[in-house]
């Protein structure tokens, strides 16, 4: 079973621990905060980064409604004062993030971002799609850079590495589920194998986030910037895709055979002429659960060389959780496309 399997969900627990709190009727019940805290701190000690946004976010609530004669306040403060101290400190292959960051490295991006000249942004103008190495982290339509976009992929720049390669091809998106967050995709090629590599950014203003395989950077972008997250059931099935698509677990990404309008690139496959991952597919739903507020969708999960029949909850705040999942078949590699910090590469050769 994939849930059992792959501690990287572990992540998706954490938000739904947070949410069954935040949506309680009585969110401020002393016993209850404890039990969420104790749970929440369990799955960061376990797998760091996993429920630090879940963690912060429980504190900043408490401290907003005037809970800091809550018994466990001042444990619940110091835990929070050493996660935002390590996240301060993180390098560029964990959760990269620029609102987050200490004043001293905002400033150093800052500077970088104003010493980005027009002869490393032009090769990027002039780039076609046929060159990319691999598929974009999205579905949907992506744009080449214009120059309306240049301050937008300098802000990118500026948090890379000094020594990273210049990038030879960028494309945009401003995902339908998102107000006021762009996608920036940069690809660079390695300077000793030659082998391509892309680094993708969730832009908005004030704050990058680069992706890296792992669900925090995508949940610090939701609870910081929760006006923007957009999620209807138009796009619903497009976020779980982008979800799945970057969130790894230890044999790679939850890739979704089918994903609403449209063709998943992984419907091509041999093995969906299956009668039983056929009739799998045919039974893929989106249904929207008023009562409890989620969008319940069925759909076929593609992981570690196995096809899974799967069922997802999405809450308008971004937080996904995985209710189930059935083994229906167990195929090759569809590709091998794996994250090695915020570097995103196909490792199948």
């Amino acid at each position: 079973m994939i849930s059992k399997n792959v501690h990287n969900l572990d992540a998706i627990l954490a938000g739904a621990v947070f949410s069954r709190w935040h949506q309680s009727a009585n969110p401020g019940d002393a016993d209850h905060v404890s039990t969420t805290y104790d749970k929440l701190k369990a799955l960061e000690l376990r797998n760091a980064g996993v429920a630090r946004t879940q963690l912060i976010r429980l504190y900043t609530a408490l401290k907003d409604s005037g809970q800091e004669e809550h018994p466990r306040f001042s444990e619940i403060e110091q835990f929070v004062m050493l996660l935002r101290s390590d996240l301060a400190a993180e390098d560029q292959d964990a959760v990269s993030v620029a609102g987050s960051r200490s004043q001293a490295l905002i400033e150093r991006s800052a500077q970088r971002e104003a010493e980005i000249d027009a002869e490393t942004l032009q090769p990027l103008n002039q780039a076609g799609e046929s060159e990319w190495a691999m598929p974009p982290v999205t579905q949907g339509d992506w744009r080449p850079m214009a120059p309306a976009d240049e301050d937008v992929v300098r802000a990118m720049l500026s948090l890379l590495p000094q020594d990273t390669p210049k990038p030879e091809l960028c494309r945009l998106q401003d995902p339908p589920f998102y107000d006021g967050v762009t996608f920036v995709e940069l690809q660079v090629r390695d300077a000793d194998s030659d082998e391509p590599r892309s680094v993708t950014g969730m832009v908005t203003e004030g704050s990058v986030g680069l992706l890296n395989g792992n669900s925090p950077v995508i949940h610090e972008i939701n609870g910081r910037y929760s006006e923007c997250l957009q999620i209807t059931t138009d796009n619903v099935f497009d976020y779980l895709w982008f979800f799945c698509e970057n969130v790894h677990g230890e044999d790679g990404a939850f890739h979704l055979l089918e994903s609403g309008p449209g063709e998943s690139p992984y419907t091509q496959h041999e093995i969906v002429k299956n009668e039983v991952v056929a009739s799998a597919l045919a039974e893929t739903s989106l249904a929207y659960d008023e009562d409890e507020g989620v969008w319940v969708i069925n759909t076929v999960t593609y992981y570690a060389h196995h096809l899974f029949r799967s069922c997802f909850k999405v809450r308008p705040t971004g937080m996904i959780e995985m209710v189930d999942d059935d083994q229906i078949a167990e195929i090759e590699h569809l590709h091998n496309i794996r994250y090695q910090g915020v570097w995103r590469m196909d490792t199948s050769s």
